[in-house]
């Protein structure tokens, strides 16, 4: 091609003055060499892809032809009809991003890609699911995939013997996010060929380092296939990183060209962005090319679930720490700009004193009553002896609590009563509780969403109960389907335990207003997206 030139790192391209050109340079991340006059980017096989789609050169390079499909591949008798669509768009496209429904079994479907891929593939994916989920997953679907857990393996033999062991052959490798930011320079060169990202909202934010590493990654392997049940919890502009890393072509490279291309600023100080309305069908048309989306509702045959609000009545001491907490926040606002930080830290303040505790300046803890405490005490005699899932926001409240609930119960010791998973809990012993809770060997699972609200199945229990709340709406997204999912056959109940009067069903309401939003969206593409060929019935 006239004016293009290809070195190990450099893709190059000169030619003469042509503002369509420029804008097509500028729109797949090319940038001026004004000493060399002439446009570039760093070379990698997305770019050379794009490059070569963009200027429209049929000539594909050899790299980029695709990989053909295990020849042996027979789906899993156990798969459902909307696993194996995804089996079948896999087929015909290299990179997707599949917004299923936490429940729908994301995780088996994407086994099954690799087992139809037949690559070295590796799974990037939060913590807390690497073994309850994604291993338990390979072990009772696929035993005969060999898979390797990169992030217990990288804690036991660090550097030297990490990236000599990443370079074997097997098929799965297994990472958390967290681990990926100081292992990436080793996994790029240990020569995997497909990645999974699963519970791709990590990736939501185009200026966090994970979500560039990974970008990077991607760009260099021929394969790749992101997961989540809700990827932009918070506002349409948290699906740019993710389809940026499936086809740049859709937004382009730059964030601030799509931002202003589709949204404008609006409210103080111009922070907050809202969608163009003339731009709104242009985007959402955009977005269905590389998304695709089933809501469990559509293909699962699941119980009903019940709401209960249990408000919960201050003490008279209660109610005036919590009011005198509010006062004096307030002022600090008032006299300080107002930022979505230390908002949420003046609420944080708020959500603790309505949980029975607060800090003192020394950062000690005052007991300030146990309202709260002695709800749950109620809620959970009235359950009986009912398997609990309790969602906690704070490491107090957790730790209140898990003394509260190991206590001597029908003769038992207590020892076995009840489990915690949060922060201050090491990562084995957190899959341990897990283990005993599916097993029913302890009644109570205590848990932050953080570190338990992804990818972990707890259908053995159908009752939730909200001790507190956070504002975010992928957290409580994701909590509550942890009781709610395939092979679900009890209705189920969710309990919240809202202060009465307070910041607690200030919350409610508004996580209840923002699933409004996200729903349009993915109801959208859901009419939107079609497999564009149909592949009839694996044999």
């Amino acid at each position: 091609m006239q004016g293009l030139s290809i070195t190990d790192t450099k893709i190059i391209y000169k030619f003469p003055f042509d503002k369509q050109k420029i804008e097509l340079c500028k729109n797949i991340g090319m940038r001026w060499a004004p000493a060399k006059k002439h446009w570039q980017m760093d070379r990698s096989l997305m770019n050379e892809k794009l490059f070569h789609m963009t200027f429209g050169n049929n000539e594909q390079p050899h790299h980029l032809e695709s990989v053909p499909m295990n020849p042996d591949y027979k789906p899993h008798p156990m798969m459902m009809r909307h696993q194996l669509d995804g089996i079948r768009l896999a087929a015909e496209r290299s990179r997707h991003l599949f917004a299923f429904d936490t429940g729908t079994g994301k995780t088996f479907q994407s086994i099954e890609i690799i087992k139809q891929k037949g690559l070295k593939t590796l799974v990037v994916c939060p913590l807390s699911i690497i073994v309850p989920a994604w291993i338990e997953d390979i072990l009772k679907f696929a035993p005969e995939l060999s898979f390797v857990n990169l992030w217990a393996l990288w804690k036991k033999q660090k550097t030297l013997d990490f990236k000599t062991s990443v370079k074997k052959d097997f098929n799965i490798g297994i990472i958390n996010y967290e681990s990926f930011r100081t292992t990436h320079e080793h996994l790029k060169d240990a020569g995997f060929q497909m990645l999974i990202c699963d519970e791709s909202s990590f990736l939501k934010s185009y200026k966090a380092q994970v979500t560039k590493l990974i970008t990077d990654f991607a760009d260099n392997v021929e394969y790749c296939y992101l997961l989540s049940g809700m990827p932009a919890p918070n506002n349409d502009m948290e699906y740019f990183s993710q389809v940026r890393i499936i086809d740049p072509a859709v937004f382009g490279k730059s964030f601030y060209r799509f931002r202003n291309k589709y949204f404008y600023s609006a409210g103080y100080g111009g922070y907050t962005w809202l969608p163009q309305s003339n731009k709104r069908t242009e985007f959402l048309n955009a977005l269905s090319k590389t998304v695709s989306v089933v809501k469990k509702e559509d293909v699962l045959d699941l119980p009903e679930r019940t709401d209960n609000i249990r408000e919960v009545t201050l003490t008279s001491k209660e109610m005036k720490a919590y009011n005198d907490m509010a006062v004096h926040l307030v002022a600090e606002i008032e006299d300080s700009e107002i930022t979505a930080y230390n908002a949420a830290v003046k609420l944080m303040k708020l959500r603790q004193v309505t949980a029975g505790f607060m800090f003192d300046e020394d950062k000690r803890i005052i007991q300030i009553g146990k309202s709260k405490l002695v709800e749950l005490t109620s809620l959970l005699n009235e359950i009986g002896n009912n398997q609990v899932l309790i969602w906690t926001q704070f490491q107090e409240e957790g730790r209140q609590l898990f003394k509260l609930l190991n206590v001597e119960k029908d003769g038992r010791s207590g020892t076995g009563l009840c489990g915690l998973c949060d922060g201050t809990v090491p990562q084995f012993q957190k899959e341990e509780y897990i283990k005993q809770f599916k097993a029913g060997d302890i009644q109570y699972l205590i848990a932050h969403p953080r570190s338990l609200g992804h990818g972990v199945t707890l259908v053995n229990a159908s009752y939730a109960v909200y001790y507190s709340l956070s504002y975010s709406l992928e957290e409580h997204y994701q909590s509550r389907d942890r009781i709610y999912r395939k092979g679900q056959v009890n209705k189920c109940t969710y309990f919240y335990l809202l202060a009465e009067r307070s910041i607690d069903k200030i919350i409610y309401n508004a996580l209840k207003g923002k699933l409004k939003a996200e729903k349009a969206v993915m109801q959208y593409i859901m009419g939107k997206h079609k497999i564009s060929k149909d592949f009839g019935d694996f044999e």
